[in-house]
């Protein structure tokens, strides 16, 4: 008759290595979702286009109602990029009465803000080109 002493049990060690990592993994696998959280794009896309080739070029044009926040992604090797805003609001029942233009550069990759004037713009029309060699992409995106 054997108490079971003479064979210890062989996955023990597994079991409380796997119970002593389990937080830990736990922790890790929180850290990096709410990572990509933060990392994610900001408002609704609304164009993108990309370019390849040793002169990579592009256009994108957009309409906008009532923005409240506009952004840019540039990404690739990028020479230059440019808008072109022009945004109106009604004033007094006027229609257009305020209208701002501005242009804005940027000569790197990244996300950025694009100021939008008048305050509480009723509507918005923008042009985005992008210049660089090899590939370049872009996109834009809204708040509303």
């Amino acid at each position: 008759m054997s108490c079971g002493l003479e064979r210890p049990f062989e996955g023990g060690t597994v079991v409380i290595v796997a119970r002593l990592l389990f937080p830990v993994l736990l922790l890790v696998l929180a850290a990096s979702t709410a990572a990509t959280a933060q990392a994610a794009d900001p408002g609704k896309l609304v164009a993108r286009k990309s370019a390849t080739g040793e002169m990579a070029a592009l256009m994108l044009e957009v309409k906008l109602k009532s923005p409240k926040a506009i952004y840019i992604r540039l990404d690739g090797n990028i020479a230059y990029g440019e808008v072109r805003i022009t945004c109106s609001r009604d004033d007094d029942g006027i229609p257009e009465m305020k209208k701002v233009a501005k242009g804005y550069e940027y000569k790197r990759r990244g996300l950025f803000r694009v100021p939008i004037a008048p305050a509480h713009a009723q509507r918005c029309e923008m042009s985005l080109g992008v210049g660089g060699s090899g590939h370049a992409s872009a996109e834009i995106r809204v708040v509303r």
